[in-house]
């Protein structure tokens, strides 16, 4: 009787046609992978720059005093700190965030601009002037794929933050 051997395996042909196939499916979902990561990214940059100005809101009221969230450098995308003025020329410093990752963009109305000031009383007001409220946006972005992406942090008449996502929400403008 003749025994017959089979062997086990893949030929090299079997293996090119399964590393075109696995090649072709990586390649389509590169793209909406680095997407979600992008949008990941603006997601962490929006709740960390919201917690940091609930932060400097929390702090005023805490202390019954000024505490300004500034931007380092006078650009936000080099991070921010939270201060609490002591002197003409000194202050604590309380909190400090590093710069946001690249490729997202943060954006400040121009009656914001590198400094938001919270008095004792939890309300918005100029660094130079205890009288004038200061109300506008945060404007955080990523563009991914010529797609943009952004949330806004809205700063209200009486100093409360809202985050939110004007693609989503018709009353986030």
């Amino acid at each position: 009787m003749r025994r017959i051997n089979f062997h086990r395996g893949f030929s090299i042909v079997e293996l090119m046609v399964v590393l075109a196939i696995a090649g072709i499916l990586v390649t389509l979902a590169v793209p909406s992978f680095r997407d979600t990561i992008d949008r990941q990214k603006l997601s962490a940059a929006s709740s960390d720059l919201f917690a940091s100005v609930a932060m400097a809101r929390n702090e005023a009221i805490r202390r019954g005093t000024r505490a300004d969230l500034q931007a380092i450098g006078g650009d936000w995308n080099q991070g921010w700190e939270i201060r609490i003025p002591t002197g003409a020329t000194t202050s604590d410093l309380i909190y400090t965030h590093g710069a946001i990752p690249n490729g997202i963009t943060i954006a400040a109305a121009s009656n914001i601009g590198a400094i938001l000031s919270y008095t004792g009383t939890g309300r918005t007001r100029t660094a130079g002037n205890s009288q004038t409220v200061v109300t506008g946006n945060l404007t955080i972005s990523v563009n991914t794929n010529g797609s943009p992406h952004r949330r806004l942090l809205r700063i209200n008449a009486v100093g409360r933050p809202l985050l939110c996502n004007p693609a989503i929400d018709t009353t986030c403008v």
